[in-house]
Parts: C-alpha cells; sequence; structure tokens
C-alpha cells in the first residue's frame, strides 16, 4: 500500500520494475528447472517411486507460483495499483501453489526421514495412499489459508506480489505457519545428517547433499519467511 511508504510514487513504481524484472530472470531459471525434474520423472522408469512424485508434485507447484510473477511484472511496468481484493483473485493459483509446494516440501523430508530410520515401516506403506494422502493435506492446508485470505482482503491498493494475495491479520499466521513448517524442514534434515551412517563414500556424498539442502532453506525459503514477517510487523504498526 503506497500510503505506508515514505517515497514518491514515481520512485515506488521506479524500485518495482527493477526488482520485478530480478525476479522474472530467477524466474526463467525456475522454470526451466522444475519442468525438467517434471519431464525426467515422466520420462524415467526409474524415478517413478513415492519421494520422486512428491518432488515432481513440488516442481510443478513451484512452476505454477513462479508463474505469478508475471502479473507483477505487468503492473510495475503499467504503474498501476490494484486492490488487495484484486490481488487475491489474481495471485489465486500462484499463492495455492506456493502453500501446496511448502506442505510437499516438509512431506518430502518426512518422506526421508521414514525411508532411512523405518525400512521396514516404509517397505509396507502403500504407494497410491501414500501420496494420496499427502495431496489431501496440502490441498486441505491451501483451502484453510484461501478461505482466511479471501475474509481479510481489502480494498487497499498495492503492487499485486504474490504474497500480497494475503493480507493482514491473516499474513502473519500465514508467515509463521510457513516458517514453523520450514524450520521443520530443517530440523528432519539435520537429524537425517547426524544420524544416517552409510560406507564413507556415500556417506560423504549424502552429507553434502544434505548440507546444500539445510543451507538453501535457512538462506532462502526461513529467511525470506523472516524478514517478510518482520516487514509485515513493522508496516502493520506504522
Amino acid at each position: 500500500m503506497t500510503s505506508d511508504l515514505e517515497i514518491s510514487l514515481p520512485t515506488f513504481f521506479f524500485v518495482n520494475k527493477l526488482s520485478s524484472i530480478a525476479v522474472l530472470v530467477c524466474s526463467i531459471f525456475g522454470w526451466f528447472g522444475n519442468l525438467l525434474i517434471i519431464w525426467a520423472t515422466v520420462r524415467s522408469k526409474h524415478l517413478k517411486n513415492r519421494c520422486n512424485i512428491l518432488i515432481a508434485f513440488q516442481a510443478l507447484s513451484d512452476f505454477l507460483h513462479q508463474l505469478g510473477h508475471i502479473p507483477y511484472v505487468y503492473f510495475a511496468f503499467s504503474e498501476t495499483l490494484i486492490s488487495y481484493r484484486s490481488c487475491y483473485f489474481v495471485q489465486f493459483v500462484s499463492f495455492s501453489a506456493c502453500d501446496f509446494s511448502t506442505m510437499v516440501m516438509f512431506f518430502i523430508a518426512v518422506d526421508r526421514l521414514i525411508a532411512a530410520k523405518g525400512t521396514t515401516l516404509y517397505s509396507s506403506l502403500n504407494s497410491t495412499f501414500y501420496i494420496l494422502a499427502v495431496v489431501v493435506i496440502a490441498l486441505a492446508y491451501c483451502t484453510v489459508f484461501k478461505i482466511l485470505a479471501y475474509e481479510s482482503a481489502s480494498d487497499n491498493m498495492t503492487m499485486c506480489l504474490i504474497p500480497e494475495a494475503i493480507t493482514l491479520p491473516a499474513a502473519k499466521l500465514w508467515f509463521m505457519s510457513d516458517g514453523i513448517i520450514n524450520i521443520g524442514v530443517t530440523i528432519i534434515y539435520v537429524v537425517l545428517m547426524v544420524s544416517v551412517k552409510v560406507p564413507t563414500s556415500e556417506y560423504r556424498q549424502l552429507n553434502k547433499s544434505l548440507n546444500t539442502i539445510i543451507v538453501a532453506h535457512i538462506f532462502g525459503w526461513i529467511l525470506t519467511m523472516v524478514v517478510t514477517f518482520a516487514v509485515t510487523l513493522f508496516v502493520s504498526s506504522k
């Protein structure tokens, strides 16, 4: 909302133009990578296991999530502000995909933990019901926040980034919920890193992969959620 900013409207639009270009460039790499994951999963017989199918679901949801940056680029360069209520509908699919991806990401971590620590239990699980249960829970999570976002939507004006599909006070709950989930994902991978022992060369490879995942979560999802939540609190206090 521009009334909360101590900058002129032309400066506001200029900053958003630069930001939207950076976001779009990152999205292009994301689209390419996520489509490759989906394509590889569909084409390869060896990637038809439950974990890789969940990864493909997350790649698809991330792809749909990143499509939400296109409206942002359009609004920035056309210097157009729309209401939060309208933004809810513009970013409906992308915001839903973001929530779906977050929940699936958590279950991928849980899947790896069960596979490593409870091999017998993991092998006894029915793959179809297993994947269906994850999808249902992820969709339920999306639905809860879609309802909260709709109820909290206002007619104040915004540039319509993806997170602005949900406004205060529901946004605070959303940031906290996503933050907790991502912290949970990081904790699970840390537990895996320190507890799973395999032959030396494989262990080093696994350890390196888990370290990469942990760093990506801390400096990606978690840091983003913490900073955005802090900014939201700061703006709401003005």
